[in-house]
This record gives C-alpha cells, sequence and structure tokens, in this order.
C-alpha cells in the first residue's frame, strides 16, 4: 500500500469517531503532525508522538491557543446561562467533569472548600469572570 493510501485509510479510521472533522481534513491533520515534529520522511509510520512541550508550543504558535484562551473557553462553556458566573450548579458540574470524567481521584471535599476559596477573590460566594 502506498503511503498516501495508508494516510487515507488511517484518516478514514479516526473520521468515523471523529464530530468535528470530515476525512479530507482529518488527512490534512495527519500529514500536518507528521510536518510539525519534523517527521514527513514517516509519513503513515508509528512514530512516539509529541511531547506536551511540543504540543504547548504548537498550539500557542501556529492556532495562537495559550493558557489564558483555553481559560476563557472552558469558562465559556461552563457559564451555560452566561451571566459570567459560574454558578454552584455549574460549579459542580465542572467538578463531575474534571474528577469524575477524566477519571481524577481527589478529595471532592477538599476541593470545594479550598479551591474554591482560593478563587473567589472578592468573597461574595461565586465565581465570577474576574475571580
Amino acid at each position: 500500500m502506498s503511503v498516501m493510501a495508508e494516510v487515507q485509510a488511517k484518516a478514514r479510521e479516526l473520521a468515523k469517531d471523529s464530530k468535528y472533522f470530515s476525512v479530507l481534513e482529518v488527512g490534512c491533520l495527519i500529514r500536518q503532525f507528521y510536518v510539525l515534529l519534523g517527521e514527513e520522511s514517516k509519513l503513515a509510520q508509528p512514530i512516539l508522538g509529541m511531547y506536551k512541550t511540543d504540543f504547548e508550543m504548537i498550539l500557542e504558535t501556529i492556532f495562537g491557543i495559550d493558557a489564558q484562551y483555553m481559560i476563557d473557553r472552558i469558562f465559556f462553556v461552563l457559564d451555560r446561562n452566561k451571566d459570567k458566573h459560574i454558578g454552584v450548579d455549574e460549579w459542580v458540574e465542572t467538578l463531575g467533569i474534571f474528577l469524575r470524567e477524566f477519571n481524577f481521584h481527589y478529595d471532592v471535599e477538599y476541593i470545594l472548600d479550598n479551591v474554591f476559596k482560593a478563587m473567589d477573590y472578592d468573597r461574595d460566594g461565586k465565581l465570577s469572570y474576574s475571580d
């Protein structure tokens, strides 16, 4: 099988589970992945992958996504009623996603008592964007 045929096969496989990209777009992302890592000569061959530092650098330099951008996007998504605050219902849902969905094992009591207090700078009992 040619290299391009292998890339197309992998793109079809990954696109089946993707909610966001077409087969063509996935194929482009696969090629870009290898190019960004300087591994274009190994296209469609298994490689170790991307280190966290590479991932951070690529997100920031290529896509303009830094930590503040990610925090802004996460806040926007979690603030479901768009009142510029994360209320208790949104807070509990957020912790459910981060602590249960991602299989983190933390003492929820500790997080609720300490993280909320640390984030609530104006001490008004709710998290606002300015907090």
